[in-house]
């Protein structure tokens, strides 16, 4: 469905695409024009009789025909049945004693089947006069520079002659300073053949680039009939440049074959665009092959055959087919502005008037439009594939940075997103980790009533009883009740770095434990490596160890009668479990101790508690080796939360 905006955008969209068109030619055909066209009304043509020869022939020879300058200027053109032949046009100018001393050059809107030219009777050019026909030979601006040794103060005379048959054409000839001519000669020759094979490179770039990239699957035949448009109009330039230099008729059919492709490529990329019913989508590629094989047909009838039969077929379909792929194109963009390129849209309209422009000029003859003094010179396609390729290549980068932009912009949302979720996250686990934390504080607090009430409180009760009956001696007595003291101050500390990491609770727990060390005369060594201390464990297993730690430390203190404890904390070499030992140099555990004693049996319930394995033997310092072995966890860790972890 069209809307407001959609038709002011394929109105913008075209004719910005005519506007360019527009703007380019106008540009080519000033620079190809000299300062001043000498624009006489009539050209003095002699056309040879039955007896006459139109390489030998005389100004005066033959029938003589005034030729009538073209309506639309740039040539003299006649329709003459005698002309069968050939004919030779007469330009007499005349130079005065200060134009003697100028360096003068004779320019030629157009040089078709210019076969020889002659100054004063004197041969200055000559070609040969069987050259075969193309679509695109000889209507390209020419110059000739003209000997001083040739010219005399007077009238002077140029004979130019011609081998076409039936219809005279011939330029208008200019004779002027030599260096504004030929700059203006140098621009027509670079918009009919330097251009061209600029165009040419950058039609190979295109197709290259558009066979080389990797497509969906839903543009690969629209991109497929891109590709295949730029090499036809590659070949079709190179035509236009002489190439291949094939032999009689070859050269003239193979230009027509390229330029009917051209043409039907223009029209199938079209329709293609549009996604036009099956019937025009197939029917516009199939008219093209047919219209190839007619200068393959009209071949075996000759060369002049091939242009006969071929010529009416490209101008008309020129003509006829621009306006038509103009006004689809203009359709494509009003009614599905986000499926089309409006650089590419615009790119392809301007191709399009070029070649109706093409068309119109080869049958009636034209001007650029809106300017009536600029006649068109050459041919505009060829050059104009320029246009399309810079124009693809420009929609490519285009879309490439729309994608581009669309791309950095949901990554922005994305990432905002993504900040938003972790934030929730962190918050999510540190309520997580509270919760966890206060259920693993819970759970020990009752367990600690429970030790406190079995043990401690029987162990008071049953020193409150011998010191009521006199049994307990003062100092024995000190001495059980600092053990229930240290005992009940090891069970609070435990209490607050439950839920902390492993190396945080044991560095709480060593500046805890260490000034008690000293004052029973025991040394500590601490070896705990970074890495292991980093390992972030549960809290409950934390506490766990913690509490098997405390246990060992406190027998270590009650019964080995060690003077030196060894903590150390590693990573194994194999798997990355955590190895936690404690080693002292004291009497060591009697084999029935370390099996039946109440202290390891409630560290082996721990370590089985936390899955881990609990091994006590005797130390080589002498004494008894307790070792640890922790499993490493599998934690399921999210960018961000290390931080938040701490």
């Amino acid at each position: 469905m069209m809307t407001r905006n959609g038709l002011m955008g394929a109105t913008f969209t075209v004719f910005a695409g005519l506007f360019v068109a527009w703007a380019l030619l106008a540009i080519a055909e000033t620079l190809s024009r000299p300062p001043y066209l000498d624009e006489a009304p009539t050209a003095e043509v002699y056309v040879t009789g039955p007896e006459d020869s139109f390489e030998t022939m005389q100004p005066g020879d033959g029938y003589r025909v005034d030729l009538p300058l073209f309506p639309t200027g740039g040539a003299y053109v006649k329709e003459e049945p005698r002309a069968t032949q050939g004919s030779i046009m007469v330009k007499r100018f005349v130079l005065d004693a200060d134009d003697m001393d100028r360096d003068l050059a004779a320019h030629l809107t157009l040089s078709r089947r210019v076969v020889r030219v002659n100054l004063n009777g004197t041969e200055l050019y000559t070609a040969a006069s069987n050259r075969s026909w193309s679509g695109n030979s000889g209507f390209y601006t020419d110059a000739y520079s003209l000997p001083r040794d040739l010219l005399t103060v007077g009238e002077n005379t140029l004979v130019f002659s011609s081998n076409v048959a039936g219809r005279l054409v011939y330029p208008i000839t200019t004779i002027d300073d030599a260096g504004p001519i030929m700059r203006s000669v140098w621009w027509s020759r670079f918009f009919g053949g330097l251009g061209v094979g600029m165009a040419a490179a950058l039609l190979a770039f295109v197709a290259i680039l558009f066979g080389a990239l990797a497509w969906e699957r839903r543009d690969r035949a629209q991109v497929a009939a891109v590709a295949v448009l730029a090499l036809v109009w590659l070949f079709y330039n190179l035509n236009t440049m002489g190439w291949p230099r094939l032999w009689s008729p070859w050269h003239t059919v193979f230009g027509y074959v390229t330029a009917f492709l051209v043409i039907g490529g223009l029209a199938t990329y079209t329709v293609w665009r549009l996604k036009a019913p099956a019937l025009i989508s197939r029917g516009v590629p199939l008219l093209t092959l047919l219209a190839c094989l007619v200068p393959l047909l009209a071949a075996t009838a000759g060369p002049r055959a091939v242009f006969d039969w071929s010529w009416p077929i490209e101008v008309w379909s020129k003509m006829v087919l621009a306006p038509l792929l103009i006004g689809a194109l203009f359709y494509l963009q009003a009614s599905r502005p986000g499926d089309s390129s409006r650089v590419e849209t615009a790119a392809v309209t301007a191709c399009l008037l070029a070649m109706f422009l093409d068309g119109v000029d080869d049958r009636f003859g034209t001007t650029v439009p809106f300017l009536s003094h600029l006649p068109l010179g050459n041919y505009a396609l060829p050059w104009f594939g320029a246009v399309f390729a810079l124009g693809l290549s420009a929609a490519i980068a285009t879309q490439a940075t729309r994608a581009r932009r669309i791309a950095l912009d949901h990554n922005d949302i994305l990432e905002s997103r993504l900040d938003q979720q972790q934030k929730q996250l962190q918050t999510l686990f540190q309520r997580e980790k509270a919760v966890e934390r206060e259920r693993v504080l819970n759970d020990e607090r009752q367990r600690l009533m429970r030790d406190m009430h079995d043990g401690i409180g029987g162990h008071l009760v049953s020193l409150m009883v011998q010191a009521r009956s006199g049994g307990a001696k003062p100092d024995a007595l000190a001495r059980s009740l600092q053990r229930v003291l240290d005992d009940l101050r090891l069970i609070v500390d435990s209490l607050d770095t439950a839920g902390d990491s492993l190396g945080f609770a044991l560095g709480a727990f060593r500046n805890r434990l260490e000034p008690k060390l000293k004052e029973a005369g025991v040394r500590l060594n601490w070896d705990i490596t970074p890495e292991a201390a980093a390992v972030e464990l549960p809290p409950d297993t934390v506490l766990q160890v913690l509490r098997i730690v405390q246990e060992v430390f406190s027998n270590a203190l009650q019964h080995s009668g060690a003077d030196v404890i060894t903590l150390s904390l590693t990573e194994a070499e194999v798997g990355g479990a955590l190895r936690l030992m404690v080693e002292d140099n004291g009497r060591g555990f009697a084999e029935s101790q370390i099996v039946a004693g109440k202290g390891l049996t409630s560290m082996r319930q721990r370590a089985a508690r936390i899955r881990a394995s609990l091994v006590v033997e005797p130390s080589t310092r002498g004494g008894t080796s307790v070792t640890l072995s922790l499993p490493r966890p599998e934690l399921v860790r999210f960018p961000g939360l290390e931080a938040a972890d701490g």
